[in-house]
């Protein structure tokens, strides 16, 4: 009976200790950063790892003002977005290398699941804002996302 008991509790430890580990590799793979942009700053959470990417802003309820989602790739390509398990409306700004807008889409509703949107040419960065947050700050086909830093790795 002894022997039992301690086999349980070794079996509650080892649980705990798993459950903990993988908290704190969840919260590494997004990292939120502080971003100048003229007279206004953007805090951009940072998805680098296929599981940040395919977690995304879904369950989220809301999206501040100036804040947003860079995604970041391991190479150029038509990625494609859906709004699965999205409760916010977005835009979604595909940006190239130099943080030009290349291609983009305004107010996307959860409502569209499962349509999917892919870029018009291939590339590396999306970054995903709260609705109307791209006219608001003349993010438009063309113009440049003026992020500073390392944001390319």
């Amino acid at each position: 009976m002894q022997q039992l008991g301690k086999t349980i509790g070794f079996l509650a430890v080892f649980i705990i200790l798993g459950i903990v580990f993988f908290a704190v590799l969840s919260q590494g793979s997004v990292s939120p950063e502080q971003r100048k942009l003229g007279q206004d700053s953007l805090q951009l959470e940072f998805a680098k790892t296929p599981e940040a990417r395919e977690k995304g802003l879904s369950g989220r309820t809301s999206l501040p003002p100036n804040h947003g989602m860079l995604f970041v790739f391991p190479e150029k390509g038509y990625h494609e977005f859906w709004m699965k398990d999205m409760l916010i409306s977005i835009d979604i700004l595909w940006l190239s290398d130099d943080g030009i807008v290349l291609g983009s889409l305004e107010n996307v509703s959860p409502a569209t699941y499962p349509n999917t949107y892919k870029p018009p040419f291939p590339v590396r960065y999306v970054l995903e804002l709260g609705a109307g947050e791209a006219s608001r700050k003349s993010f438009f086909v063309g113009t440049r996302v003026p992020l500073s830093g390392n944001w390319r790795k």
